[in-house]
């Protein structure tokens, strides 16, 4: 018999709650019903590779000690899903590079000098934050300032793996199916493998970083221009992301705006925050108070 079928008996109820509370406690995932059996097939991995055939004793080493506190970063890491693609939502992107036009015209007009900061959140292997930067630099080298350092991109993400892919910037050709030939010959070099590299141009102005979006209200209070985000809040229950969104308002600078996946977020209300209505898109913006 197979150390697969050894385990296959499943997650009883009592498991199976005892893991999702965990798994909401610890990282703020919501995991219902409908995800079960992705849970059980995850942990059944984990648990074959240190060598573990019994759930209890396998939950009991992951409340324990250091060893058991970096298993746990690996089984979320294994959950969470990171898979995203360079302009997933066009529209949202569109919207984006819209006001950053408007930051231009007022920096022009010598109405600001300040930089123009993104937050990234959920960034996964850095497709989404290398869509932003591309979208900046076409419009700065519009008004020939490109490489000008007008902008600066904070990407965050939970998994230790996705940054460390966003970081590296190498990406299969698949992966341009969404990128235009234009952007892809200005902004990646080809490598010998056929993969293409992010060039130090773009990459230059985004800073990644690991970040569990559930302790942001221990993270530092810095203010931006614009927060970006597409299907990370689906993760959480209704009131964690209600939560979560209050504090990114407290981050946003006066007039600043916040990008949201379509469906992510419905009932919302902060008296900072009015909906923007920009058609296929969801964006808040903060009163200019």
């Amino acid at each position: 018999m197979s150390w697969s079928l050894q385990v296959s008996s499943g997650l009883s109820d009592l498991e199976f709650n005892r893991w999702r509370k965990l798994l909401e406690k610890r990282a703020g995932m919501a995991v219902g019903e409908q995800l079960r059996s992705m849970l059980q097939v995850q942990i059944n991995q984990r648990m074959q590779a240190i060598g573990y055939s019994d759930y209890s004793a396998y939950y009991d080493f992951v409340h324990s000690g250091l060893g058991g506190r970096l298993e746990q970063a690996l089984l979320i890491e294994k959950l969470v899903v990171s898979e995203t693609s360079f302009f997933r939502h066009r529209p949202s992107y569109d919207f984006v590079s819209s006001a950053f036009a408007q930051y231009l015209e007022r920096r022009q007009a010598g109405n600001t000098k300040a930089c123009f900061d993104v937050w990234s959140i959920g960034c996964a292997s850095g497709e989404e934050p290398y869509s932003l930067a591309m979208g900046f630099e076409d419009l700065l080298a519009d008004c020939e300032l490109y490489g000008s350092g007008y902008y600066s991109i904070v990407a965050t993400d939970i998994s230790h793996r996705a940054i460390a892919l966003a970081r590296k910037g190498e990406y299969g050709r698949a992966k341009f199916d969404t990128v235009p030939d234009e952007q892809k010959q200005h902004y990646f070099e080809q490598l010998k493998d056929g993969r293409y590299k992010v060039k130090p141009a773009l990459a230059k102005s985004i800073c990644f970083s690991q970040a569990n979006i559930v302790d942001i209200d221990n993270m530092p209070v810095v203010k931006m221009d614009l927060v970006f985000t597409q299907n990370m809040l689906v993760y959480f229950r209704k009131p964690q992301r209600l939560r979560i969104l209050d504090y990114i308002a407290e981050r946003l600078k006066p007039g600043g705006y916040l990008v949201l996946g379509l469906g992510e977020v419905t009932k919302w209300h902060n008296p900072r925050m009015q909906i923007v209505d920009v058609g296929a898109v969801q964006v808040y913006q903060r009163n200019k108070e």
